[in-house]
């Protein structure tokens, strides 16, 4: 695994053309900041998550940022520094990637003239995540990385999803516990898998498991479609 050092990030910092730095999965703080003073784009394909203090020394790097493999986004001003006008490509990158995000961020996201609206691997999803995707116009409701609800506050993720006013897709849902579905399908148009191929698990937070009867209308809708 590479590693680079303050020395030779002072020099790349210099450099008057686009970096790439292939191999490179992390780096120091003091490396971070002794390369932000470069100008041109600055591409780390090999990251797939950063430190909160690395992600702000790359918030401040003087040139675009792309980061095509990163899975979590927990920085708002390195979230805000990806939807620059500049660097819609770097925005468009790391949302085909991003598979954990804080509500924070997605307010971000939503706010960016930029943001085609897709988060394709998304699949963490704590209650203040799907709140605040549930009230974003822009996101187009598709949750094709989301397979199962196993977190405790799986309810409450569910119950916020299904106040969404809009399309909302869950293609790939296998596995989910019963108080955690009859919370989803109270959005009567909500897609999912056929209710008879999902797994149904025990509840997530220790509570007592119910019971899961399809509702009728519900079923027919499933049927129809």
């Amino acid at each position: 695994e590479k590693r680079l050092t303050v020395a030779e990030a002072e020099r790349l910092s210099k450099a008057d053309h686009d970096l790439c730095l292939f191999g490179l999965s992390e780096m120091s703080v003091e490396v971070a900041a002794a390369i932000e003073s470069h100008r041109r784009t600055l591409r780390l394909p090999g990251f797939t998550s950063l430190d909160v203090d690395v992600a702000a020394a790359l918030a401040r790097h003087a040139g675009p940022v792309v980061l095509p493999g990163l899975q979590r986004l927990d920085s708002v001003d390195l979230a805000r520094k990806l939807i620059t006008h500049e660097n819609a490509f770097a925005l468009a990158a790391v949302s085909a990637t991003l598979t954990d995000v804080t509500p924070e961020v997605v307010a971000v996201l939503a706010a960016s003239p930029h943001w085609s609206g897709s988060l394709p691997r998304l699949a963490v999803l704590a209650p203040e995540v799907a709140a605040a995707l549930a009230a974003a116009q822009k996101w187009d409701g598709q949750l094709p990385g989301v397979t199962a609800f196993e977190r405790p506050d799986s309810v409450a993720a569910a119950t916020a999803l299904a106040k969404r006013q809009g399309p909302l897709a869950l293609p790939n849902l296998a596995r989910i516990s019963p108080k955690t579905l009859t919370a989803l399908i109270k959005k009567e148009d909500v897609v999912i898998p056929l209710v008879e191929t999902l797994e149904l698990i025990q509840e997530p937070d220790g509570s007592a498991t119910d019971d899961f009867v399809i509702p009728k209308e519900f079923q027919e809708r499933q049927q129809r479609r």
